[in-house]
């Protein structure tokens, strides 16, 4: 009896520490993992960091030239009940060893594909290692807008997740985040880029 309450306790300390080891699954198939610029990233869902119970969407640097490229997570819907209307895209964002930045972005493209407003928080991106804190990205989408697109991006090496996403219609007494300011791309070697309206930043 002895040796059969040794052999059961080792079989659940070995059950338990497997368990608490395989804390990153596959990301549920509503989110897309793209990489660019010959970089290559990981798309996971971390259930032990997340805050929520649905897990944390997270983004990893895998390799590549990071001056070059970046990754990202997204998701695509209809701009149909958005169009016309200021929104505001937040979540909780955490960072670890971020060398570039990251953070979220939305993007809104007309019917011929075309993007017609932007920000992917390149002015304010996240560095180096930041605790859980609430991001938004708020855009007016024009009245052309055919579909929206946001989600994660990590530009550079190191790891970040989101965490209770939100998406909503907001009044327009709360300004937008990239109100006034052209689209600013900034590189992770630190340099700043700014593009014409015209120009695609991802």
């Amino acid at each position: 009896m002895q040796l059969k309450a040794i052999l059961a306790a080792a079989t659940m300390a070995f059950a338990v520490a497997a368990w608490s080891s395989q804390t990153d699954t596959p990301l549920p198939p509503h989110w897309q993992l793209e990489s660019f610029g010959g970089t290559s990233y990981a798309g996971k869902l971390d259930m032990k960091t997340a805050l929520s119970a649905q897990g944390a969407p997270s983004l990893q640097y895998l390799d590549g030239d990071i001056s070059k490229g970046w990754g990202d997570l997204q998701q695509t819907i209809t701009a149909r009940n958005y169009a016309g209307k200021r929104v505001r895209f937040s979540a909780m964002l955490k960072t670890e060893d971020v060398l570039g930045w990251g953070g979220l972005w939305l993007r809104a493209n007309n019917q011929q594909g075309k993007t017609v407003a932007f920000d992917n928080m390149a002015n304010r991106g996240l560095k180096n290692s930041n605790d859980w804190q609430r991001w938004d990205v708020i855009l007016d989408i024009p009245a052309d807008a055919e579909s929206l697109h946001f989600g994660l991006l990590l530009a550079g090496k190191g790891r970040i997740w989101m965490d209770q996403l939100a998406f909503e219609v907001i009044d327009r007494h709360t300004p937008q985040t990239m109100a006034g300011k052209p689209s600013i791309y900034l590189k992770p070697d630190g340099s700043v880029e700014t593009l014409a309206p015209d120009e695609p930043t991802l």
